[in-house]
């Protein structure tokens, strides 16, 4: 991701230590098998929670019972799978095992799927989207998705912003309410390209992956390279556009393929954006020198100097994208590419 997020507390994240509280409770084994009684179990957030909506005592009692039907090695598997779960970070580092949900023990698959996705819908998903985002949103100076770079964040007063679950909640419900495995980002990566993608695991080949985690720098310079590019020939000729992102790690090539981000960016960018950002340049040059007489190397120098300006800031505007365009035109476009160029600009001026 092209940015981390600064870590910011919140009193909605008691919920998951009384969840975790719960789970422990449980563990200790000196509860009631048939008799379920918030009082002697719950703690906190979610006693509260409990007490104020049956809907959610209906599940918690679910999850409670069903507990009850496990033995004593099935119940580890399910306390061992929440703290592994947890450790969000070391899930996403590959240092610790795996615990979807289809490793739990069948009588508790159905409840703890129930009762985490309800807590997350019903109890935690609209105070987190305006209360925790609504001051998450000020630490933040690029209002930029950072897992793409082009979808913008939006303050908390025009919609409610989405949240990602890095560990899926389908895959993880463990995880559901924990804030070290939510992070916001655009609609369309949450909704559209990541959507149930498992993060930490490559389905295609059948193997653990690593993923970037949201709350920590992790020092990769990130680029993107159009080298082995054809520049279009019309306007609806995207297919020449060839995108790497650099440098190549597992930790990168997670993040590509999970938001799709070589399509998106040959499609809804490059494909979009190309004659308009070509006729930009051209257009600011035609303004600011008016006394030039164009050719191919006065074109090529402005256009270097003009790449150097769009390293700064690089998410505003798409200039990332925009400078591995530029970067590719000048070390491979032809000489009639430039001298294209400085025949409008010449006529422009001759006007």
């Amino acid at each position: 991701m092209f940015f981390t997020y600064r870590y910011l507390s919140h009193p909605i994240q008691g919920l998951h230590r009384a969840v975790h509280r719960f789970i422990r409770a449980l563990a200790d084994g000196a509860l009631d098998p048939v008799r379920f009684d918030p009082a002697t179990c719950c703690t906190g957030e979610l006693l509260a929670r409990v007490n104020a909506s049956p809907r959610l005592r209906e599940r918690v009692e679910a999850f409670y019972l069903a507990w009850f039907q496990l033995d004593a090695a099935q119940r580890d598997v399910v306390e061992h799978a929440f703290i592994v779960s947890n450790s969000v970070k070391r899930q996403l580092d590959g240092t610790l095992v795996r615990a979807p949900i289809d490793t739990l023990p069948e009588p508790i698959i159905q409840p703890a799927a129930e009762l985490f996705a309800f807590m997350y819908k019903n109890s935690l998903r609209r105070t987190l989207r305006i209360d925790h985002w609504g001051k998450l949103y000020k630490t933040i100076s690029t209002k930029t998705c950072p897992f793409c770079g082009i979808e913008p964040i939006h303050d908390a007063s025009l919609t409610l912003q989405d949240y990602d679950h890095l560990l899926c909640k389908s895959s993880y419900p463990f995880t559901a309410v924990n804030l070290v495995n939510l992070v916001p980002c655009g609609a369309d990566c949450n909704r559209i390209f990541k959507h149930e993608a498992d993060i930490i695991w490559n389905a295609e080949e059948g193997r653990r992956r690593r993923a970037f985690f949201p709350f920590r720098p992790h020092g990769t310079v990130l680029a993107v390279d159009l080298t082995g590019s054809r520049l279009p020939q019309t306007d609806r000729d995207v297919a020449g556009w060839n995108v790497s992102i650099t440098p190549a790690s597992e930790e990168v090539d997670t993040w590509v393929k999970v938001f799709d981000l070589k399509r998106r960016y040959q499609l809804d960018v490059l494909g979009k954006h190309y004659d308009r950002w070509r006729q930009d340049f051209v257009d600011a040059l035609a303004i600011m020198e008016l006394a030039t007489d164009w050719d191919e190397a006065s074109v090529r120098y402005k256009m270097r100097l003009y790449v150097s300006t769009l390293s700064n800031d690089p998410l505003l505007d798409m200039r990332f994208l925009q400078w591995a365009l530029f970067e590719f035109l000048l070390t491979h476009a032809d000489s009639a590419f430039f001298l294209a160029i400085a025949a409008e600009l010449n006529d422009k001026k001759a006007r």
